[in-house]
């Protein structure tokens, strides 16, 4: 998705209860008192109405962060077809019988709606493996879950050819390669692609297994909550 068009889209007010976030929802947290923030990725547990939600504890090097009573944070969000974004505190931190905190329930939740199967620009490197085995580097230059647009020099395959591609995955606590299989669905004009030197396709994932699937929502969501990291 345009970047532009998701920062344009309406942002609207919502009540916490509103997002209807289930147990074990990715959330993405922001330490406000630190010099560089850093965004670290945790899980929604549950809440107490109208008191307090709460969440696993971020970490670092397999520990946890220990968060401060009163330090501030924000969350975001993606459930469903909305982002929600909103500023808190830490009410207070266990260690027992897991780590997780207590966060206060946040007066005022902002919320953006997003495409069903959002698209976010990317620009990763990738490898790709055509049916006859030649390989060549290229340029993703977009990702959804259902698929994705890949420039290169030269020519890749024709519309309805079987690809694979080489993924990479870098999240703050995750570092993986993933093998997606694709389908030419369609290319760029080929003289106009000829006089660039470079020629651009739109591809659909095929046989994604359910842990990739998972793991590429879990990047797309990632990198929208990072577009949106100022909202």
């Amino acid at each position: 998705m345009n970047a532009e068009k998701m920062k344009n889209s309406e942002l609207v007010e919502v009540g916490f209860e509103q997002i209807n976030l289930k147990v074990g929802v990715a959330m993405q947290m922001q330490q406000k008192a630190l010099a560089s923030p850093v965004n670290h990725n945790v899980q929604y547990i549950g809440a107490i109405p109208g008191v307090s939600f709460l969440i696993t504890l971020p970490r670092v090097d397999d520990g946890p962060i220990w968060l401060r009573q009163g330090s501030k944070a924000t969350f975001r969000a993606l459930v469903g077809t909305h982002i929600y974004a909103f500023n808190t505190s830490v009410l207070r931190a266990r260690s027992r019988p897991s780590s997780y905190a207590h966060f206060a329930i946040p007066e005022v939740v902002h919320s953006r709606s997003v495409r069903r199967h959002p698209r976010v620009e990317t620009r990763l490197p990738v490898e790709i493996t055509r049916a006859d085995a030649t390989r060549s580097m290229a340029i993703m230059y977009d990702l959804s879950l259902r698929g994705a647009t890949l420039e290169l020099v030269g020519v890749l395959a024709s519309p309805g050819d079987t690809i694979s591609i080489d993924l990479p995955l870098i999240l703050p606590e995750l570092t993986r390669k993933l093998e997606l299989t694709a389908v030419v669905r369609n290319c760029g004009d080929y003289l106009a692609s000829v006089a660039k030197g470079r020629f651009r396709y739109g591809v659909e994932f095929v046989e994604v297994s359910e842990d990739d699937s998972m793991l590429v929502h879990y990047f797309v969501d990632h990198l929208i909550a990072e577009l949106h990291a100022r909202f």
